[in-house]
């Protein structure tokens, strides 16, 4: 992500952020995809290669808020839609996001199509290769940003005759990933890569490519309660990792939960164990 002129003052914590801002201008700041802290509640996401893998129609809804203190704070959606046609050994799916920031509506919207097929392999295994094929755009409203000529003029209702005003304009672009899963009844392990194709996102006439998206996860499930009298009842427990990198930014999540249906209960840790971070402190962030 590319920091241009612009500062927003409508408020003290504005004027704050403003600053920090013109310190990293002429600087490159590194942009990676929303997270969700409850990566398996969106399959899709994580990795296309879930198309499918609930043997029946599945739509999943997240959304996620992030620092709410500040206004206008982070907010991302996902919507995902999959299913599964047996006799053609195939999932087909359906994943759209949309992010937005600030007081300029900083806005990223993607959506594409999934494609897995279906291997089945020795010991009841299964391998699952997918291809995801997207289409994205980034916009903001210029109308809410205040540029450095009406400061120094000392009126924001004014346009501003910044040089870099008529660079600026709204962008589409072609995006595109794949994944690769395999699993059985009660394990599985996988890899998925976005951005294949690394992307430029820049909002000015220059070239600034988001950086393609690694994830490698894993999982197993241990069976309690196979709910021998009440199929609705069963209970099991999951243990479940995923390592994520991005550019500079890498993360990893694991946890466990305890299902007893339809109620999900558990605890996770964010963070990379004996890895130090830029303040030479654990990277243990929650």
């Amino acid at each position: 992500m590319e920091i241009i002129y612009i500062s927003v003052l409508r408020n003290a914590k504005s004027i704050m952020i403003a600053a920090l801002l013109f310190f990293m201008i002429g600087h490159n700041v590194y942009s990676q995809d929303p997270h969700f802290s409850q990566y398996y509640a969106s399959p899709l996401y994580l990795n296309p290669s879930f198309a499918g893998s609930a043997g029946k129609q599945r739509v999943v809804l997240n959304n996620r808020i992030q620092w709410l203190v500040l206004p206008n704070a982070f907010n991302t959606y996902s919507i995902s839609y999959d299913f599964v046609k047996p006799q053609l050994r195939s999932g087909f799916g359906l994943l759209a996001t949309t992010d937005r920031a600030g007081e300029a509506s900083l806005r990223s919207t993607t959506a594409g199509l999934i494609y897995s097929y279906k291997i089945q392999a020795e010991n009841r295994w299964v391998i699952t290769p997918s291809v995801y094929f997207g289409y994205g755009s980034r916009t903001m409203n210029y109308n809410e940003l205040i540029f450095g000529d009406q400061i120094e003029f000392g009126n924001n209702a004014a346009p501003s005759i910044d040089p870099v005003t008529n660079e600026l304009e709204n962008l589409n672009y072609f995006d595109a990933g794949s994944g690769i899963l395999m699993y059985n009844k009660n394990t599985w392990v996988g890899a998925s890569f976005y951005h294949l194709n690394q992307p430029s996102i820049s909002f000015l006439d220059r070239e600034d490519r988001i950086p393609m998206k690694f994830t490698v996860h894993a999982g197993t499930q241990i069976i309690i309660d196979r709910g021998w009298v009440n199929r609705n009842n069963q209970s099991y427990l999951t243990m479940s990792a995923v390592y994520f990198q991005q550019g500079p930014f890498n993360q990893m999540d694991f946890g466990v939960t305890y299902h007893i249906d339809p109620i999900l209960m558990g605890v996770s840790f964010r963070g990379i164990p004996f890895k130090q971070n830029v303040s030479n402190n654990q990277s243990r962030d929650a």
